[in-house]
């Protein structure tokens, strides 16, 4: 190539500066529905199934793995869950990321109990879960019904609500602090 040539400029996405942000959004769903999410059936059959392709496919999932997990499964009754979330999903993603992403992963229940917390970690993995894009937190409790338990990424934590969503990349490092006292319940996808 001559010097009066110029070299081929690579292709690129658009610039993002959301890309790494991990974003809280109070009172997202309402007390009826984080309670109709509580009383739900979940899954043990997909759960135990779930738990496994975690600890397979989730590098150090065993390190971090709450005590208690159940996933929603395909249970007629709670589709509507589902439904609702597919959405949501989307419309963060094409607000903040743009990311190509098609399926939701399984959602789960989370409750860490007194004393439980879960140390930095990221939502990347292999297999089934190379695929996972953004992940999604809800608030279930009422906020009388814990005391700790603050979820922080790398730059930021905010106040959690019932009902608030927190959205972020799965490659994002995040933690739960430890609840000092009652039951956090947390939805996640």
């Amino acid at each position: 190539m001559s010097p009066k040539e110029s070299s081929p400029k690579p292709i690129s996405p658009a610039h993002n500066d959301d890309i790494l942000r991990t974003f809280f959004y109070e009172k997202i769903l309402n007390q009826s529905m984080c309670e109709q999410i509580l009383t739900a059936h979940w899954d043990p059959q997909r759960t135990a199934e779930y738990l496994a392709l975690q600890e397979q496919y989730l590098p150090g999932f065993k390190n971090y793995k709450p005590q208690n997990l159940q996933a929603l499964g395909q249970i007629p009754e709670n589709m509507w869950i589902r439904q609702y979330l597919h959405p949501l999903l989307t419309h963060f993603n094409a607000r903040h990321y743009q990311f190509e992403a098609t399926h939701l992963s399984e959602v789960q229940l989370m409750t860490l109990k007194e004393g439980e917390a879960i140390d930095w970690y990221s939502n990347i993995g292999i297999g089934p879960f190379a695929l996972r894009k953004i992940c999604l937190f809800i608030i279930l409790s009422e906020r009388s019904a814990y005391e700790g338990g603050r979820i922080h990424s790398l730059v930021k934590s905010a106040p959690q609500s019932q009902g608030a969503v927190i959205i972020t990349p799965s490659i994002a490092t995040l933690c739960i602090q430890p609840v000092t006292q009652g039951e956090l319940k947390l939805l996640f996808t």
